[in-house]
C-alpha cells in the first residue's frame, strides 16, 4: 500500500504544479489583454508633469498624449509655403495642439505674445517645452512645435544668442541623422522645413561648416539651395555657388525668390572681383529689380502671389541700396543717390522693426549717402549722415552680421575723416574700432550685399 501511495502523491503534486503554472499563464495573458484594452479604449496616456515656476512653486498638471500616435504624413503643398522663399509652415495636428493647450503656461504665453511681451511668452513656452521634452520626447510633435514658436519670437527680437540653445537642440537630430524618434514622428518635408530654419540661422551667425551637414534636406527647396549657394560664397567657393544657382529653375519660383537669386549672383560677381565684377553685378541687380513686384503696388489680392508685404519691402529696399552701392563703385554718383533715396523712402514708409532683420536698414543707406557726399566733396553733410548711420546701427548690434555691417560703415566714416584736414586722429580711431570689431568675428559671415532670409516665420 505504501508503495502505491507515494507514486499517487507524486502524481497529484505534479498535476497541481502544472495546473498552477497554467493558471498563472492565463492570469498574465488576461492582465496583458486587460491593459491593452484599457489603452486602446482611451487611446490616451495621462502624463503628470511638474512645472516649476520662477517662484519655485510646484504645480501639477496633466498632459494627455495618445500612446499610439499615427505617423501621419503631412505633405507641404506649395500653398503652405511662403512665396518669398521663407520657412514652410508645418501644420500641427488638432490632437497635438490640444495636448499643449492643456498647460496654463501655454495660454499665458500666447496672451503675452499677443500683447507684445515676447520675453514673458518665451519663459512660459519654455516651461511647457521642458515638460514635453522630458515626458513625451525631445523630438515629439509637441516639443518641435514649441521650439519653432520660440525661434519665431527670437527672430522677432533679433536675438541670435537666445535662439542658439533651441537651434542646437533641434539640429542635433537632423545633422547626425541617427535619431529614430525624429524620423518616426516627422516626414522628410517636415525635416526639410526645420533644416531650412536651422541653415538660415547658421548663415546669419557665419557658422558655415554646419550648413553643409544639412545639404541633403536643404536641397529640397529653392530657398535651401540659395542658402547653400550663399554658404559657398562665404567660403569664397564662387564656382560652386554659381553652379548651384544656375541649376535652379526660375520658371517655378515667385518673383521675390528670383530677385533674391539674381541678387546673390550679383554679390558673387562683386565679391569675386576682377575688372568685370562690378558691371556683371550691376546687370544682375537691375534684373532682380525688374522681376520684383514693387511693394507699393501689392494689394490684398496679390499677397498670395508675392508673399508678405513687409518681406517684399525689405527686399526692395535692400536691392535699391545695392544698386546705389554699385553706382558709387562705378563712379556714377548722381544715379547712385537716386537709388539710395528710393531705398530710404521704402524704409521710412514702413515699420523698420517689422521688416526682415539683418539686411538693409536705414543706417546702411545713410552710410552710403554719406559716401556719396564724400565723393562730391560735401564733407559736413557727409559727416552728419555718417553720424546718423552710426546712431541707427548701434541699436542693432545683437548678432555677428550686424556687427560686420556696422564695421563697414565705420570704414566709410574713417575714409571721410582721413581726407579731411586735421582729422587724421579721428580717422585712425574709426579704422581701429572697425578692425577690432572684425577681429572678434569669424571670416565666413555673409557680406552685407547678400540678402538673407530669417530663421523665423
Amino acid at each position: 500500500m505504501i508503495g502505491l501511495f507515494f507514486p499517487s502523491l507524486f502524481f497529484l503534486w505534479a498535476q497541481f504544479v502544472v495546473t498552477f503554472v497554467n493558471q498563472q499563464e492565463k492570469y498574465k495573458k488576461k492582465m496583458i489583454k486587460w491593459k491593452w484594452n484599457v489603452l486602446y479604449r482611451s487611446r490616451k496616456n495621462t502624463i503628470k508633469a511638474i512645472l516649476i515656476s520662477n517662484r519655485n512653486v510646484n504645480n501639477t498638471y496633466k498632459c494627455t498624449r495618445s500612446i499610439f500616435s499615427n505617423n501621419i504624413s503631412r505633405k507641404l503643398s506649395t500653398s503652405t509655403i511662403k512665396k518669398n522663399g521663407g520657412i514652410p509652415t508645418i501644420e500641427i495636428s488638432k490632437r497635438c495642439l490640444q495636448n499643449i493647450e492643456c498647460f496654463p503656461e501655454y495660454t499665458i504665453g500666447r496672451e503675452a505674445l499677443a500683447t507684445g511681451q515676447r520675453i514673458s511668452a518665451i519663459e512660459n513656452f519654455e516651461r511647457v517645452l521642458d515638460v514635453c521634452s522630458n515626458s513625451i520626447g525631445e523630438f515629439s510633435d509637441e516639443s518641435l512645435h514649441l521650439r519653432r514658436q520660440i525661434l519665431d519670437i527670437c527672430y522677432q527680437l533679433n536675438d541670435a544668442n537666445l535662439a542658439k540653445t533651441f537651434i542646437t537642440n533641434m539640429s542635433k537630430g537632423i545633422m547626425l541623422e541617427t535619431n529614430d524618434a525624429l524620423k518616426a514622428t516627422s516626414n522628410q518635408q517636415d525635416i526639410a522645413a526645420d533644416a531650412l530654419r536651422i541653415g538660415q540661422y547658421y548663415l546669419h551667425m557665419g557658422e558655415i561648416d554646419k550648413i553643409f551637414y544639412l545639404e541633403e534636406y536643404l536641397s529640397y527647396s529653392t530657398a535651401g539651395k540659395v542658402c547653400l549657394a550663399i554658404a559657398s560664397l562665404c567660403e569664397r567657393d564662387y564656382s560652386n555657388s554659381f553652379k548651384m544657382l544656375d541649376t535652379i529653375d526660375t520658371s517655378t519660383n515667385s518673383n521675390n525668390m528670383n530677385a533674391i537669386i539674381y541678387n546673390t549672383l550679383a554679390g558673387g560677381h562683386l565679391l569675386e572681383g576682377g575688372v568685370d565684377g562690378p558691371n556683371l553685378a550691376l546687370e544682375y541687380i537691375e534684373k532682380s529689380l525688374d522681376v520684383l513686384s514693387p511693394a507699393s503696388k501689392i494689394d490684398e489680392e496679390d499677397r498670395n502671389a508675392y508673399g508678405d508685404v513687409d518681406d517684399n519691402k525689405a527686399l526692395e529696399a535692400h536691392l535699391f541700396c545695392n544698386l546705389g552701392v554699385l553706382k558709387l563703385i562705378l563712379k556714377n554718383p548722381e544715379d547712385a543717390m537716386e537709388s539710395l533715396h528710393a531705398s530710404l523712402r521704402i524704409l521710412e514708409n514702413g515699420d523698420e522693426s517689422a521688416l526682415m532683420l539683418n539686411n538693409t536698414t536705414t543706417g546702411r543707406v545713410l552710410a552710403q549717402m554719406g559716401a556719396y557726399h564724400h565723393i562730391t566733396e560735401q564733407a559736413v553733410t557727409s559727416e552728419g549722415l555718417h553720424r546718423g548711420a552710426m546712431d541707427n546701427l548701434e541699436k542693432k548690434l545683437r548678432n555677428p552680421r550686424q556687427k560686420l555691417i556696422y564695421s563697414h560703415c565705420l570704414d566709410l566714416y574713417g575714409s571721410l575723416l582721413r581726407d579731411w584736414d586735421n582729422r587724421e586722429v579721428d580717422s585712425n580711431k574709426m579704422f581701429e574700432e572697425a578692425l577690432n570689431m572684425r577681429e572678434d568675428l569669424i571670416e565666413t559671415i555673409p557680406d552685407d550685399f547678400l540678402f538673407l532670409h530669417g530663421w523665423g516665420n
